[in-house]
């Protein structure tokens, strides 16, 4: 899922003035006329501030995040919005950082061991939808060809 908080470098909490000013700010410095301008980055920036620019479509995006994050097992850097994975569980006492803006991670062993049952299951569910996939188009070709075999016997009789 995009994160918009990092395409217009700004906090999670950031104020709707900040993100207008942070916006007007990019799209000056990556507009299409300026020197050092792109026009896929400008469109990236717009996108952002459209969805981050308006108070109802930031709430259902940020709720949005949130479910997907938890879809995955991954965890939300309140800063950033950066969906960080916990490959491993932390010792005790072991600071987790986030991995784009190396801002501290609230969290704790339980929360680190419910994070990854929670990217497990959502990697079983990936694996078992490709496996029943294939288990229902193998179902099909052998069914096809099962019926094949009786209209030959049929039209042999």
């Amino acid at each position: 899922m995009k994160n918009y908080y990092l395409r217009l470098l700004i906090d999670m909490a950031a104020t709707p003035d900040e993100v207008k000013r942070a916006y007007h700010r990019l799209a000056r410095e990556h507009h299409p006329d300026a020197a050092s301008g792109s026009a896929a980055r400008f469109v990236e920036l717009r996108e952002a501030y459209e969805v981050l620019g308006t108070e109802t479509k930031r709430a259902q995006y940020d709720e949005q995040r949130r479910a997907w994050a938890k879809k995955i097992g991954a965890f939300l850097c309140a800063s950033c919005g950066t969906a960080n994975h916990v490959r491993r569980r932390p010792n005790l006492g072991e600071q987790v950082s986030c991995a784009a803006c190396d801002v501290p991670l609230p969290l704790d062993l339980a929360a680190a061991v419910l994070l990854q049952k929670q990217r497990l299951v959502a990697e079983a569910a990936r694996v078992v939808d490709d496996v029943g996939a294939e288990l229902a188009t193998t179902a099909i070709d052998l069914a096809k060809a099962g019926l094949q075999r009786l209209r030959r016997r049929w039209t042999r009789s």
